[in-house]
C-alpha cells in the first residue's frame, strides 16, 4: 500500500480559473432550472446542480466491526462502533424520467462522530459524508476538462459525444456510459462507488458500497425491458425536435418515478443492507490526479470495513397520505433530503478527498450550497442525532407497519 504523501500535484492558476468558471456556470444553471420549475409548479426551490432528483432520503445505521484489517483502521473505521446514518438516493442529471439512462447516486451522512474541530475538514460540520455513483471512475480527469461539460450535457446526446471526441477522453466517455448502464429498477440493488480517491489515514483509497446479498437478474431485466423502448422514443423525439412530446408519451406509458416507488415498497416490507469496502492504492498505475483511470481490483481487491443497514420505514411524504406519525416521518425525511448539504469535504481529515476533481468539489459545492441557502431562505441544515431519533420514533410507531399508500400507479 502506498502512502499519500507528495502524490498530488499543486493547483495552478489554470485549475483555479477553471474551478471559478465551473462554479459560475453551475450556479447559473441552478437559477435557470429553479425559474423553469417555478413557472411550471409555482414553487420556488433551488435544487442541487448535480443529483437534483431524489428517490428518497432514508435512515439507517453504519456498523464498524472489530475485525477491520489493522492497516485500514483509520478515521471512523479505527474502532468498532454503531453510528446513525442518513442515506439519500438520486439521479445524477436533471429531473428526468427514471428510465432515461443516467448515473444513480448514493450519499451517506454519518452522524455522531466524536472528533475535535481541528480533526475535521470543515470544523462546523460534525458528520462524515460519503458520496458515490454507479461506476468506479469519473468522466473527466480534471476541472479544466470539466468546464465545458455542463453545457455539452444540456445540449443533447450529439454535443455530449463530441465533448469527449474532441478531447479524446475515451476513458471518461466509458466511465460516464458505464455509470448510466449499471442500473436496475431498485436503488437498493445497485453498487455505488466514490469514483475519486480519498485519504484513509496515511493511505489513498476508493470507497464502494454494494448490497450485502447479490441481486438477482429480475430487477435488471425489469429495468431494461422498459428502458430500451423508452430511450428509443426519447432519442427519436429529440432528433425530430419533439423532446417534450416524447418525454410526455413515455411518462404516460411508464412510471417516471419508478425508482422512488420501488424504494418505497421495498423499505415498507423490510430492512436493506450494504457492505462498505475500500480499495487501497498499491502502485503508481493507480493515479490520484486522473480519476478516469480505473484501479485494478486484481492488483488491489476491495476490503470490507463497515456495514450499512437501512431500516424498514416509510419513505417520501409525497407518496403517503394522512396525518399519522409514519406519514409525518416520511414528510420530514423527504424535506431533509432536499435541504441537507452533502459534500466529500464534510468529515474527518483522515478521510480527506484527494486529487484536483475533489479540490474543485470543495469550492463548487460550497458555492452552490451558499446559493441554495440564500434562495431557499436558509433552510439548508446539518442534521442532529436528536432530530434523527425523533424522526425514527415517528417512523417506528405502530401504524408504520405495512406499506404506505402509493399515490401513482407503478
Amino acid at each position: 500500500m502506498l502512502p499519500t504523501d507528495q502524490l498530488e500535484a499543486e493547483p495552478g492558476a489554470r485549475e483555479n480559473a477553471a474551478i471559478a468558471a465551473v462554479a459560475s456556470t453551475l450556479g447559473a444553471h441552478v437559477k435557470d432550472d429553479a425559474a423553469a420549475d417555478a413557472a411550471r409548479t409555482g414553487r420556488v426551490l433551488l435544487r442541487r446542480d448535480a443529483h437534483p432528483k431524489m428517490h428518497g432520503c432514508v435512515q439507517g445505521e453504519l456498523t464498524i466491526p472489530a475485525d477491520v484489517p489493522a492497516a485500514l483502521k483509520h478515521g471512523i473505521f479505527a474502532r468498532p462502533g454503531v453510528y446513525r446514518a442518513w442515506v439519500r438516493f438520486s439521479n445524477a442529471h436533471g429531473l428526468q424520467h427514471d428510465l432515461e439512462l443516467d448515473p444513480r447516486g448514493m450519499a451517506i451522512k454519518v452522524l455522531g462522530i466524536d472528533a475535535a474541530p481541528d480533526e475535521r475538514l470543515t470544523p462546523e460540520v460534525s458528520a462524515q459524508d460519503f458520496l458515490m455513483v454507479t461506476h468506479d471512475a469519473f468522466f473527466v480527469p480534471s476541472p479544466v476538462e470539466f468546464v465545458d461539460f455542463p453545457m455539452a450535457l444540456r445540449s443533447g446526446a450529439f454535443s455530449l459525444a463530441m465533448f469527449f471526441v474532441k478531447r479524446r477522453l475515451w476513458g471518461g466517455a466509458r466511465a460516464l456510459a458505464m455509470s448510466a448502464l449499471r442500473v436496475r429498477d431498485n436503488p437498493l440493488e445497485m453498487a455505488y462507488h466514490s469514483q475519486t480517491p480519498y485519504r484513509l489515514g496515511p493511505l489513498a483509497v476508493k470507497v464502494r458500497c454494494r448490497p450485502s446479498e447479490k441481486p438477482g437478474l429480475a430487477s435488471l431485466l425489469r429495468f431494461w425491458f422498459r428502458a430500451v423502448p423508452c430511450n428509443v422514443v426519447m432519442t427519436a423525439g429529440a432528433g425530430l425536435g419533439f423532446t417534450s412530446a416524447a418525454r410526455a408519451w413515455c411518462s404516460r406509458r411508464w412510471d417516471g418515478d419508478a425508482l422512488r416507488h420501488t424504494l418505497t415498497r421495498t423499505l415498507a416490507a423490510g430492512d436493506a443492507s450494504f457492505d462498505i469496502s475500500v480499495q487501497p492504492r498499491t502502485n503508481t498505475s493507480m493515479p490520484i490526479d486522473d480519476p478516469t483511470v480505473r484501479w485494478s481490483q486484481r492488483e488491489s481487491p476491495y476490503q470490507t470495513v463497515a456495514s450499512l443497514r437501512i431500516f424498514q420505514q416509510p419513505v417520501n411524504g409525497e407518496d403517503t397520505t394522512g396525518e399519522s406519525a409514519p406519514s409525518q416521518a416520511a414528510q420530514m425525511m423527504g424535506s431533509s433530503g432536499e435541504h441537507f448539504s452533502f459534500s466529500p469535504w464534510h468529515g474527518l481529515k483522515d478521510h480527506e478527498p484527494l486529487g484536483s476533481i475533489n479540490r474543485a468539489r470543495r469550492s463548487v459545492y460550497q458555492s452552490i450550497a451558499m446559493l441554495r441557502t440564500s434562495a431557499n431562505r436558509g433552510r439548508l441544515t446539518e442534521p442532529s442525532v436528536v432530530e434523527f431519533d425523533r424522526i425514527r420514533a415517528l417512523a417506528q410507531s405502530p401504524s408504520a407497519v405495512g406499506s404506505p399508500r402509493i399515490s401513482a400507479e407503478v
